[in-house]
């Protein structure tokens, strides 16, 4: 059995780390939670690399949080978690990376405020997609973290993640400082994350419209008829059409 039930005794955030599938599945989360995060506000910071004026870009980047909010909301009333998250997830690494394609290093001779004045309009469009989308995924990921622990650890588990993110978002200002003489491979890397994190996601298991269990015995329990029920299910479907 991969729990701990033996120790009745244990205090829940010990059963957790003897919980072999609730480690796997917090270790995972945090790894999302690390590239999310140091993606989210990465994101935020590196609009100083962008050929565009900087005030405007902040305050494009400032009206994209709310859409990203809303869309979240309605989205997660009928849609998988996993594949909400995922799909910001990718969108966000797509849109870093191609921001590459409008990224101008130009001549160093250039004179960099008229560079900045001349702006790249499709990059800027690109970007504010892209953190829309990462702002959509980091709002998510804090639900989907809800919803796949038991009530005994949840607060444990929350905050864990809280410190994930908190600790790639304090990393993630020293790729905006080296963009500022690379800033293709600032976007490429934070591309890179986000897509990284969009796929560790896929190893979740779903949570819509499953229930909030109490212990990560009775969580264990339900998960295990449940899959059996489904391979059931699966295997008399195979039959019928034999």
């Amino acid at each position: 059995m991969a729990s701990g039930k033996g120790d009745n005794n244990a205090l829940p955030i010990e059963r957790l780390w003897n919980t072999r599938w609730a480690v796997r599945r917090m270790t995972m989360v945090m790894l999302t939670g690390f590239g999310i995060g140091f993606v989210y506000y990465g994101v935020k910071l590196n609009v100083e690399n962008l050929n565009f004026n900087l005030y405007f870009t902040v305050a494009i980047n400032a009206m994209m949080a709310n859409p990203a909010v809303f869309i979240g909301s309605v989205m997660l009333a009928f849609t998988n978690r996993r594949l909400l998250f995922s799909a910001s997830a990718f969108l966000t690494g797509i849109s870093c990376i191609l921001c590459m394609i409008f990224s101008r290093t130009g001549d160093k001779n250039e004179n960099e405020a008229s560079s900045k004045k001349r702006g790249s309009l499709p990059q800027l469009m690109i970007e504010a997609v892209g953190f829309m989308a990462a702002s959509t995924a980091f709002d998510v990921l804090y639900i989907y973290c809800v919803e796949l622990f038991p009530t005994n650890v949840r607060n444990l588990c929350v905050s864990m993640l809280r410190q994930s993110l908190m600790l790639g978002a304090s990393i993630s200002p020293l790729l905006v400082v080296f963009g500022r003489s690379n800033s293709s491979l600032s976007f490429l890397v934070f591309g890179f994350l986000s897509i990284i994190s969009g796929f560790l996601s896929l190893w979740l298991p779903e949570t819509r419209n499953f229930p909030l269990y109490e212990t990560l015995e009775q969580q264990e329990e339900q998960e295990m008829l449940e899959s059996e029920s489904t391979d059931i299910r699966m295997e008399m479907g195979k039959n019928l059409h034999m």
